[in-house]
């Protein structure tokens, strides 16, 4: 049976109809993978984005002034010298970092020479300090100082700040 108006059969609007819709269904699926790798994309660029906002962040402190003939990396430098970290707690770690970041960690590892084991009667020791909850994408900093004694032993100081970027401020 042919529909005059449109010129053509009754019976093949049914096919055209189901084609279409197949057609549409198949176009809505390609634009949401589009639109999903897009998403993702942005949400790496914005990880890379915090990843070095975090390493300015952390660059920063260390160099910042803890007196007038001191940066903070040379209190940590003492402190591990003296194995004294007192001082360690008059820097103000707590108070740099939460301004910036609402959710982070802070590392600080000793790893003491083979020598100075029996004395420390241990081969490291870590000073952490934490504000907030790990949720979201975490972003690393991490740097190693290295200590040579007068003695001529090697020791290291690891600095490591953890940020999550979906809680942070600057976002």
């Amino acid at each position: 049976m042919s529909n005059k108006k449109a010129g053509i059969a009754a019976d093949e609007i049914r096919g055209i109809l189901t084609f279409m819709f197949v057609a549409v269904i198949a176009l809505l699926i390609f634009y949401s993978c589009s639109a999903n790798k897009a998403a993702k994309e942005y949400k790496e660029l914005k990880l890379s984005k915090e990843g070095i906002e975090a390493d300015k962040a952390f660059n920063f402190f260390l160099e910042k002034p803890f007196d007038e003939e001191r940066k903070v990396s040379d209190v940590f430098l003492e402190a591990y010298l003296k194995n004294d970290y007192s001082e360690i707690e008059k820097i103000g770690i707590k108070e740099y970092f939460s301004n910036i970041y609402l959710n982070w960690e802070l590392y600080i590892t000793y790893h003491y020479p083979k020598e100075d084991w029996a004395d420390r009667g241990e081969d490291s020791k870590t000073l952490t300090y934490v504000s907030g909850f790990s949720s979201g994408s975490p972003t690393m900093s991490f740097t190693i100082l290295p200590i040579l004694k007068e003695s001529g032993d090697m020791g290291s100081i690891d600095i490591a700040l953890v940020t999550h970027y979906i809680e942070s401020y600057n976002t």
